[in-house]
């Protein structure tokens, strides 16, 4: 069979971030390609009722005074909000999505209903065309369309994700800058992985809790060494700060004795000592509140 749309949009644009509509609520891109949003909206219809409920924009256009000549008087139908809450629905998503976008969309849709067309045309909201040979004609169309993010966007965009929580997209806007020339991306790439890890093991329960919290200890400690090595460090990410977070996933992961050396290497004395007296290391413990500047 052919490939799902979602696998198409990847191999056809590479650099590209494929997301539902449901997933790039909140964020921003410079720009956004909708893909058969119309078919696949009309796909949820009843008795393939889709194509049919866009016809109420018609009577939005006849509201408007908009140009509606050789459209019949049966395809203009009055507004009936029982029947046209789905459609009302659709223009919400519709909505979100072409929002996303700071500076151009596209919409692809092979099956886009004429109503929608003849709007776009009326309201000059957007240019439409019907064939490959007529987009070729109007290069201006399409500028910028094949344009990439530039590396300080695509940070941004990864931070934003990774804000969310949503570290596999995040991961890639950073994979993406780096592509495009940033010193500074593997190493936030490198710490959305390891915060992926630790939300794992938060959302885990048993042995692989244990488990995913140690990986995830592991993780922000080969970012501290990449970050330590690295020539240009982001303020977000220190050495110190990472071996703190790796020290307090060790300590999840049941592994005190790590912990409590994670928290010295990062001179964090206090939270160490307390470490070592939890597993009755007393002369560990006692050196880390000496250099910690108090006796017990």
């Amino acid at each position: 069979g052919s490939k799902p749309p979602r696998q198409q949009v990847k191999e056809r644009f590479p650099m590209s971030i494929v997301l539902t509509i449901h997933d790039a609520k909140g964020l921003e891109f410079s720009d956004v390609l909708i893909m058969r949003p119309f078919s696949d909206m009309g796909a949820q219809a009843p008795l393939n009722g889709g194509p049919r409920l866009w016809n109420l924009v018609y009577w939005y256009m006849r509201y408007m005074d908009w140009d509606t000549e050789g459209i019949h008087e049966s395809r203009v139908p009055p507004l009936d909000c029982d029947r046209d809450g789905l459609l009302c629905t659709w223009l919400k998503v519709l909505y979100v999505a072409i929002t996303r976008a700071r500076e151009r969309v596209w919409i692809y849709d092979d099956c886009a209903p004429e109503a929608m067309i003849a709007f776009c045309r009326a309201s000059k909201a957007a240019r439409t065309v019907s064939s490959l040979e007529q987009a070729a004609n109007e290069p201006d169309l399409i500028a910028g369309f094949a344009q990439n993010n530039s590396a300080a966007e695509f940070i941004d965009e990864g931070q934003a994700f990774l804000q969310s929580q949503r570290f596999p997209e995040a991961m890639l806007c950073f994979a993406r800058a780096a592509e495009a020339g940033s010193g500074v991306a593997l190493l936030w790439k490198e710490h959305s992985n390891a915060a992926m890890l630790k939300q794992q093991a938060v959302n885990a329960r048993g042995a692989s809790r244990i488990k995913l919290h140690v990986d995830a200890a592991n993780a922000f400690l080969r970012t501290a060494t990449v970050v330590a090595a690295a020539a240009e460090q982001p303020d977000e990410l220190q050495p110190a700060g990472l071996r703190i977070l790796a020290a307090e996933c060790f300590v999840e992961g049941d592994r005190l004795k790590e912990a409590a050396e994670v928290y010295e290497s990062a001179g964090c004395m206090v939270k160490a000592a307390e470490v070592w007296e939890a597993i009755r290391e007393f002369k560990r413990a006692g050196d880390a509140w000496l250099a910690a500047g108090r006796h017990e």
